[in-house]
């Protein structure tokens, strides 16, 4: 069924009712195939609108309620609801979130706001607590909690049209209608989704803990102070690093690739790495940075290889005629190299490689796809024209 958010909140409250009434036989069919068709359609019409349209989305889901939903209309359901906004539906979202069905429980965690977003026994804790207060318990003012002043607002609109042609309806927290519109300068809602409404910010590690599982007992026990012969293998196959530097005085940080061939990055002793440095454009952002701060860090890629090495320590800057040996190539040395005191070492696990499908040539990018790095920087650097930029990138640059 194709429908408009004309079509749902209008003029005319019979069609709407109509119109509403379809879709409620629709949800109800036994074919999921249909349900889930349907539940699509509302999830695009609820998406960004505004209460009226939300609202009486929420009606056809509450009118639902109970019925078997196999798990790909379960999942659906809870990205219906996450559309919506609407917390009458939060109940719904909370026993999704324990289904048995891996994709049902994930849909539904997203779909709760940020707030909500904890295990099953924190869910119902939330759920049912009563407003807390701020200060000393004499003659304070309840501090609403994001959640009913979110309801609240919702209602912050003139009128309710829902599909079933009802105009202020009585909800929970209140009767909708009558207040001023946001548009005419109240602070109403927003429409969209929960989190795209309201942005919770995680404060506490307990709290940003109970996000997240237990650590595993590899990833919990997998961080070395020295290199080991795993290390030192992987440090000579690798011929590329990511350098992340901290600018003095709490500046910005950075982070810069560095290349060259396989076992660039020289091993001296068991806590004691070495990185020449090459010839760049010669903003040397890092260096300066590790002149200021000199805590650093590194993770090394192996092509074709998921897992990658991550060295964390403290660097300087040599100048050292031994140590600037290490790093020549046909005779020329380099200017400088970062010695880097390893303090900690541990390998990352390969799904972020995995995922990306950084090593896959089917999902490399074509050289045309993209802009050059001449007309990027033509758009991007002032008074530089493009006939300047690529005469200036053409112009022999040495490697080493």
């Amino acid at each position: 069924m194709t429908i408009s958010r004309d079509d749902a909140v209008g003029p005319d409250p019979v069609a709407g009712g109509m119109l509403g009434a379809a879709m409620l036989a629709e949800l109800r069919c036994p074919e999921s195939n249909v349900q889930r068709r349907t539940l699509r359609a509302l999830a695009g019409l609820a998406t960004g609108a505004e209460p009226p349209v939300t609202h009486a989305v929420a009606e056809l889901l509450l009118a639902v309620e109970g019925l078997p939903l196999s798990p790909r209309v379960a999942a659906q359901l809870a990205m219906t609801a996450e559309a919506t906004g609407d917390e009458r539906l939060l109940p719904t979202l909370v026993r999704l979130a324990q289904h048995r069905k891996r994709r049902v429980r994930r849909a539904a965690a997203w779909a709760l706001p940020p707030p909500v977003r904890h295990p099953a026994p924190s869910l119902r804790r939330l759920l049912t607590r009563a407003p807390e207060t701020s200060g000393n318990s004499q003659g304070v003012q309840p501090v609403e909690s994001p959640m009913s002043t979110r309801a609240r607002d919702c209602c912050a609109f003139p009128r309710l049209r829902s599909l079933f042609g009802r105009v202020g309806a009585t909800y929970p927290w209140g009767r909708c209608g009558g207040a001023r519109s946001r548009r005419s300068g109240s602070a109403g809602g927003s429409g969209g989704p929960w989190h795209a409404r309201r942005m919770t910010t995680v404060t506490e590690p307990d709290e940003l803990r109970a996000l997240y599982g237990e650590i595993p007992k590899r990833a919990a026990g997998k961080v070395h102070s020295r290199l080991d012969r795993h290390d030192r293998q992987f440090i000579a196959a690798s011929p590329f690093l990511l350098l992340a530097t901290a600018a003095v005085g709490g500046g910005l940080l950075d982070v810069s690739p560095r290349g060259d061939n396989p076992g660039f990055l020289h091993v001296l002793d068991d806590a004691t790495v070495v990185l020449p440095d090459r010839p760049g454009n010669n903003r040397i952002d890092s260096l300066l940075n590790v002149l200021g701060d000199p805590r650093v860090s590194m993770i090394l890629l192996v092509p074709g290889l998921g897992h990658t090495l991550r060295l964390n320590g403290t660097a300087r800057i040599s100048t050292d005629g031994e140590t600037l040996e290490l790093g020549a190539v046909r005779g020329r040395l380099p200017a400088t190299a970062l010695v880097l005191t390893v303090v900690e070492a541990l390998y990352q696990c390969p799904r972020a490689l995995v995922r990306s499908g950084l090593w896959d040539p089917a999902k490399h990018v074509e050289p045309g796809q993209l802009a050059s790095l001449d007309e990027v920087l033509a758009d991007q650097v002032p008074d530089l024209s493009l006939q300047e930029s690529v005469s200036l990138g053409s112009q022999p640059d040495p490697l080493w």
